[in-house]
């Protein structure tokens, strides 16, 4: 799977939508029936690149912490910095 260039959600063990605004974020994953959201502060100097990796991340951390950690996860979010960013494994 990690040599794929394509592959679709059929193909995971887990499907996570996350999102990302000035004040909140959450995700949520649909085949455990959970979600989970966080208000940020008002005064956040932070950007809406650094709410959307930190989103992604929180959303992959907890798939750690499912038993048995699932192999392939898909998160989808509508940040493609924060997507590229994940993909290259770095930030630029």
């Amino acid at each position: 799977m990690l040599n794929a260039i394509a592959w679709d959600a059929k193909d995971t063990d887990l499907e996570i939508f996350c999102n990302a605004t000035p004040l909140a974020l959450g995700f949520d994953c649909p085949k455990h029936s959970v979600g989970f959201i966080s208000s940020l502060s008002t005064s956040s100097d932070n950007t809406i690149l650094f709410q959307e990796s930190l989103c992604i991340f929180s959303a992959v951390a907890w798939s750690l912490t499912i038993d048995p950690i699932p192999n392939c996860v898909l998160v989808w979010s509508d940040s493609l910095d924060a997507v590229k960013m994940f993909q290259s494994l770095k930030a630029t």
